[in-house]
């Protein structure tokens, strides 16, 4: 098992688990339904 050590706030940024990223998700998915 590899786990990769830092802050957490620093590793939801760089792994996309931020709110900004999450927001971006979303609305992707809802504009592909929407077609």
């Amino acid at each position: 098992t590899f786990g990769e050590s830092g802050e957490p706030q620093e590793l939801m940024d760089k792994y996309g688990l931020n709110a900004d990223a999450i927001v971006s998700a979303a609305l992707s998915v809802l504009k592909k339904k929407a077609k």
